[in-house]
């Protein structure tokens, strides 16, 4: 199974071990990211609700006895917090009682949401968060207070340039890993393939150096005791003094042609050995069951 990855073994497992480093990386920083994001933005919203009920224990007499310039001050605290940029105070039937705004230019341009039921809502920049206000007999008004989200957005940015930096060095690892791979794996798998090929082209003689203990040197050894046993069932025809007949005599047929051809016809050569080890082997073979 190749996953759609196609070529050579060497660029198969470069890919593999990109791909493997790079998801596992990718899926690690994914986590941490939604876990920081999820905490960040529970937090916020405690910390706004927190402070929304502060404020609005604050400007229950207000609204209760109609002052203004009470709730405006009592709101003019949030200039401590600097991640409140904008709150409302609304009376008991939904109209703008006081208005806070951090940003003196932006006052006369801000205009207030209508009242919502308590909760909170996430939007693209900010936070915004209404809270009921309680008086003595009962609700007194609502209260309305946006946070500036620009902390989780940072946040993301940091993540995201971490993401990229750990991808490139993951990378680099890739390479020098895949390297190694290649010379434990891919290296003896072409030297095994060019024996073979060396074998096709009739040189029964062909070993492979390949000195390890795993699957790849059993394999090795498999390919030199194969060639070693073929090229033994050749001499043992040719010293038996036996006429070659069918399939085997045209394989000793080239085997002889060869010696007259033209030295530079490498081509025709490596042709006729390739034709005649596939037919005497095919003929071996059909001998070998008859017995």
């Amino acid at each position: 199974m190749g996953f759609g990855i196609e070529g050579s073994i060497k660029r198969r497992l470069t890919l593999t071990v990109m791909l493997t480093v790079g998801l596992s990386l990718c899926l690690a920083c994914a986590s941490f990211w939604v876990y920081d994001v999820v905490t960040i933005r529970q937090a916020m919203t405690n910390q706004a609700t927190a402070l929304a009920r502060v404020i609005g224990i604050n400007s229950a007499v207000p609204l209760v006895f109609a002052d203004q310039q009470a709730a405006s001050e009592t709101l003019g605290a949030l200039s401590a917090v600097t991640a409140v940029t904008e709150a409302v105070i609304y009376d008991a039937q939904g109209e703008p009682f006081a208005i806070y705004v951090a940003d003196s230019k932006q006052k006369t341009s801000f205009v207030p949401p209508r009242v919502e039921r308590p909760g909170w809502e996430f939007a693209s920049k900010h936070l915004d968060l209404f809270d009921e206000i309680e008086g003595i007999g009962g609700s007194a008004g609502t209260i309305f207070i946006r946070w500036d989200t620009h902390e989780l957005v940072t946040r993301t940015q940091w993540y995201g340039a971490i993401v990229l930096g750990l991808l490139i060095a993951s990378i680099a690892v890739a390479a020098v890993l895949s390297a190694r791979l290649q010379r434990h794996i891919a290296d003896p798998l072409t030297a095994l393939v060019r024996g073979s090929l060396a074998i096709a082209d009739g040189d029964l003689s062909t070993q492979v150096r390949i000195d390890r203990k795993d699957e790849i040197g059993l394999l090795a050894k498999s390919f030199n005791a194969m060639s070693t046993g073929l090229g033994s069932v050749v001499s043992w025809h040719v010293a038996g003094g036996r006429a070659p007949e069918g399939r085997h005599r045209r394989f000793f047929e080239l085997d002889r042609t060869m010696d007259s051809l033209d030295p530079g016809s490498q081509f025709q050569r490596r042709g006729a050995r390739r034709i005649g080890t596939r037919d005497f082997f095919i003929g071996y073979g059909d001998g070998f069951f008859a017995r």
